[in-house]
């Protein structure tokens, strides 16, 4: 028979209680760590939307839409390098998307135009979409793609 100081020892409160305590610390500072990471993410996300360099232009090529209507918007993305600017040479648009709210449908539909797309340019002949910025900036960028809307729907 064996005698009480032979048995192995049972886990108390004492051990679960501090086991448990580690389990909520640990996941608390993970929680914590995550939390900041997002925040700082966002607030570089945000910065890079709020800082110098976004254009907004008007331009009399563009239709204006009647309050609550379907609106498209353009967004160019557009590569100006350093040694290019010193250079003078114009910069080049490396992204162009087209981007059509319609608030009665409760849609957004966004639709890529390839930079490398074979458009005919006014005034300029047949190029790249892209060469359009170049040549004329945001402005002949936009008779560019209206143009090249008109010229498939006839």
């Amino acid at each position: 028979m064996r005698s009480s100081g032979d048995r192995p020892p049972k886990p108390g409160r004492g051990l679960l209680f501090r086991a448990l305590l580690a389990a909520i610390l640990t996941i608390s500072l993970s929680a914590t760590a995550v939390a900041s990471a997002v925040l700082l993410e966002v607030e570089d996300v945000v910065h890079e939307f709020n800082r110098e360099g976004r254009t907004v232009f008007k331009a009399k090529e563009v239709d204006r839409a009647e309050a609550g209507d379907p609106r498209t918007f353009l967004i160019l993305g557009t590569d100006e390098r350093y040694a290019d600017r010193q250079a003078k040479i114009k910069p080049r648009s490396d992204t162009i998307l087209l981007a059509r709210v319609d608030p009665d449908s409760k849609r957004i539909a966004v639709m890529s135009l390839p930079r490398d797309l074979k458009v005919s340019v006014p005034g300029a002949g047949t190029n790249k979409i892209n060469a359009a910025y170049e040549i004329g900036g945001p402005r002949k960028t936009v008779v560019t793609i209206k143009k090249l809307f008109e010229d498939a729907t006839h």
